[in-house]
This record gives C-alpha cells, sequence and structure tokens, in this order.
C-alpha cells in the first residue's frame, strides 16, 4: 500500500505538470474545478514591477474572491490538495524562469 499523496514527492521533477494531475485528480466537482482554474489562471500582462491596471486589480480581486469561495466550499482534503497545486505552479513558475535566464 502507498502511503498519502501529499507526502510521497518533497521535490517533484516536473511541478507544472504534477499541479496538472493533482487538480484532476482533486475530489471536488466540475463548476468547481473550474472556478479554480479561473481563479489561479495568470492574468496576461500584468506588470512585474509597478501597479497593474484598474481592470487588471480588478480581476485580481475577483479571482482571489473566487479562490476562497472554492477553498471555502470543497473538503478538507480538496483544500489541501489545491493549496499543494498552488505551491507547485509557484516552483514551476520559478523553474521556467531559471531555466530561460539560463537559455540566454
Amino acid at each position: 500500500g502507498g502511503g498519502g499523496v501529499a507526502g510521497a514527492v518533497a521535490e517533484a521533477e516536473d511541478p507544472a505538470a504534477e499541479a496538472e494531475s493533482l487538480l484532476m485528480a482533486c475530489p471536488m466537482d466540475d463548476m468547481q474545478r473550474a472556478n479554480f482554474i479561473a481563479a489561479t489562471e495568470e492574468i496576461v500582462d500584468l506588470p512585474k514591477k509597478g501597479k497593474p491596471t484598474a481592470e487588471q486589480l480588478q480581476r485580481l480581486k475577483e479571482q482571489r474572491e473566487l479562490k476562497a469561495a472554492v477553498l471555502h466550499s470543497v473538503s478538507v482534503e480538496a483544500r489541501q490538495i489545491l493549496t499543494r497545486v498552488v505551491d507547485l505552479r509557484k516552483r514551476a513558475k520559478k523553474q521556467s524562469q531559471r531555466q530561460s535566464q539560463r537559455a540566454q
């Protein structure tokens, strides 16, 4: 018998792929999953430094509220999985930034 999913892989080889598979396996309904995806997708043209536009700020606020609503509506287990998905995506983003810096 395998142990729990969360503790199995401390350092994911491919965090983006792991985040995807965790999200697909997460015990939640399609609506919750769709909302979570909408709440965590990247906002295009968001400035790294400097102030986002009013539109982007509104979008960020909506995403925060949507994400909070989803996390509030799912089970404890699902919430833990989704929190891990967010962490893995952050890690994937850092990795891809490192790789693109190396490529220059």
